[in-house]
């Protein structure tokens, strides 16, 4: 959604072109004003929307229907979310916000963001009757509350998924990984960073250091895998993904991005809005991404774009690229963009809008890696319109680099027209692919020799796009790596094997009011049952056991907890009602101190609607637990 500003060669380069035209800066800045700058659009007498459906159908039009807690929402009268054409995003006319890049944020796995400033963080361990994930306290410079309602002085915004925090707003180079930059402009590299409290604490050459938020101007953690944390995503977003192939592929996600800012991708399933149904200026829509703690409800009116799609469809701009590299002679100052054309405008080709997809300006190469299960890659390829009637550009798709032979060239592009499409370009499977993981390659080439008469001298207007990209994604292959990542999102479970493959869902509980909603994480026993085991070292800090577990409504349940195979409490798992919290089960381990013990806690299902929510599963000192009891 916002531009990475980073420029970084790969190991193939293109050579560099014969400058024919010679200006001096004055005379070319002169002329890029000139021949770049767009008229202002007469918004008044455009639709307000403009959506795409998987037909490929567009629609433009007002919005209706996202104002009930179950929202069945329609574009030009036409359902958003029908099964058999669903949309695939819907866009607001007008240019994108400008402020977005002039405040603080913190930048979140797969391209979210959260504009505010980070004030805190929470080990997630303080209440030993309550563990959640690890977080960040982040007061939000963007609306995200219930109106009528106090505004929330935080977000908690999980820590594991966060991949930049910018405190301080600036322009220039980017930060290299794994670097903070202070506010007195000193870059500290580190090999490791721990959040502590009101600050962080990092390992560097010659030891630790500790830094308060207040000295930090910007941190950029160290890189990791798009690919790794995609299905992360998808576990915490639609666990019913990990269930089979035809799951995942049924599961849908949803990217919004708002007027000030804020990108957050969440579930489609369940929609939820509220509002009074005649005035869309009181609508809010409900999002709860991986990344919060907390729902967050946003106006309808300051949401710009709607990206909707399958969990195997995945839109490439959700993915950070691995390296770009770009040659220009003239537009030096323009970069590449993520759903915006280079200029930081909205993506547009021949007039008709876009929903996603990278602007940049030719000549430009950008590589982003592939999952082992990516399967195939399609895309649109044009010349902005910001271009007009200049520029020219040849487009192609390579697999490895930019030297390899195109799995799809264009023909020359010149001016802005409709966009090119690459049909279904075929990935091979990553067993037949070169050694180390496989590369996509996107070549806009400035094509500067053999361009036609009509076409600009130089690169002047080579403002090109690629419009809509998609990495399709073997349904097995995400299932199973949802799969595998889907107990690390149950966040008492950290520390513990499971046995078993328990199903985890998510769901509305049923207790919040209807007006604010909250979800709830629950897990049903794989089988006849599921274990949780772990060793523990008991030591006198150490005084009981924890397992806080409720159900709402669900069917009965038992928990069975034994050490070293013999069992020491079992009970039956208490429904959670309206009015007091129901205790954890505490069991003393006194006994064992100064000795490792094998902890296992049993859950057995009575049906398959034997959900279960956990609260809490550890040792702890706190000296309350002592005045809780268990039962056998």
């Amino acid at each position: 959604m916002f531009s990475m500003r980073a420029n970084v060669r790969l190991p193939r380069p293109f050579p560099p072109r014969t400058m024919r035209t010679i200006l001096t800066p004055a005379v070319a800045a002169a002329m890029t004003l000139a021949v770049v700058a767009m008229p202002a659009r007469a918004l008044a007498n455009e639709p307000l929307w403009h959506g795409l459906f998987a037909d490929g159908s567009r629609v433009s039009g007002t919005i209706a229907g996202w104002n009930t807690p179950a929202s069945q929402p329609q574009i030009d009268g036409k359902p958003m979310f029908d099964a058999a054409n669903p949309v695939r995003w819907v866009v607001r006319r007008g240019p994108p916000a400008s402020t977005a890049s002039r405040q603080p944020f913190v930048e979140l796995a797969c391209g979210d963001r959260l504009p505010g400033l980070v004030e805190g963080h929470v080990s997630g361990l303080e209440d030993w009757r309550h563990t959640t994930r690890p977080h960040l306290l982040v007061r939000p410079l963007a609306a995200v509350d219930l109106r009528g309602k106090q505004p929330r002085p935080h977000v908690r915004v999980a820590s594991d998924l966060v991949r930049r925090i910018v405190l301080v707003p600036r322009t220039g180079r980017p930060l290299p990984p794994a670097t903070i930059l202070t506010r007195d402009g000193r870059e500290v590299g580190f090999r490791s960073l721990r959040f502590a409290g009101t600050g962080v604490i990092v390992l560097v050459d010659g030891g630790t250091q500790r830094l308060s938020f207040d000295e930090i101007a910007e941190i950029r953690l160290a890189d990791r895998d798009p690919w790794e944390m995609y299905p992360r995503i998808v576990a915490w977003l639609a666990p019913q993904a990990a269930t089979s192939p035809a799951d995942a592929a049924a599961s849908r996600l949803m990217r919004v991005e708002t007027d000030d800012g804020l990108v957050a991708t969440t579930a489609v399933d369940p929609l939820h809005g509220t509002g009074d149904a005649r005035r869309q200026l009181s609508w809010l829509i409900l999002a709860q991404p991986a990344w919060s703690l907390d729902p967050l409800w946003l106006p309808h009116a300051s949401v710009r774009r709607r990206i909707v799609f399958s969990a195997t469809e995945v839109p490439l701009s959700l993915i950070e690229p691995k390296a770009v590299d770009r040659k220009a002679i003239f537009g030096g100052s323009w970069t590449w963009e993520i759903d915006r054309n280079v200029q930081g405008g909205p993506l547009s080709a021949k007039g008709l809008p876009y929903g996603s997809g990278f602007g940049t300006q030719a000549t430009s190469v950008m590589a982003f890696g592939l999952p082992p299960f990516a399967t195939a890659f399609r895309a649109g390829a044009a010349l902005d319109d910001a271009a007009g009637a200049g520029g020219c550009v040849k487009a192609s798709v390579h697999l490895g680099d930019a030297a390899a032979k195109p799995l799809w060239e264009s023909d020359l592009l010149v001016g802005t027209r409709e966009a090119v499409d690459t049909g279904s370009l075929a990935m091979p499977p990553a067993a037949t692919a070169a050694a180390g993981p496989r590369v996509l390659v996107l070549v806009a080439d400035a094509a500067h020799e053999g361009r036609p008469r009509d076409a600009d001298p130089d690169d002047i207007r080579d403002v090109f796009d690629w419009l809509d990209p998609v990495v399709s994604l073997a349904p097995e292959g995400l299932a199973a790596a949802v799969r595998d990542r889907l107990p690390a999102t149950m966040a008492p479970w950290k520390d513990w094997e499971i046995v078993g493959q328990p199903t985890i869902r998510t769901l509305v509980d049923p207790l919040s009011a209807r007006e604010s909603p909250q979800t709830l994480r629950q897990s049903l026993a794989a089988g006849a049952e599921t274990v949780l085991r772990r060793k523990l070292e008991v030591s006198p800090e150490i005084t009981h056991l924890v397992v806080g577990v409720t159900r709402t409504a669900a069917s009965a349940s038992r928990i069975e907890i034994r050490i070293d195979g013999e069992s020491v409490a079992e009970a039956d798992v208490s429904e959670r009602k309206a009015g007091p919290a129901v205790l954890p089960i505490v069991v003393p381990l006194e006994r064992s101190v100064g000795r490792s013990i094998l902890v296992e806690v049993v859950h057995r299902g009575s049906d398959g609607q034997s959900f279960v929510e956990w609260t809490a599963l550890g040792p702890t000192s706190a000296p309350e637990a002592r005045a809780a009891s268990s039962s056998k």
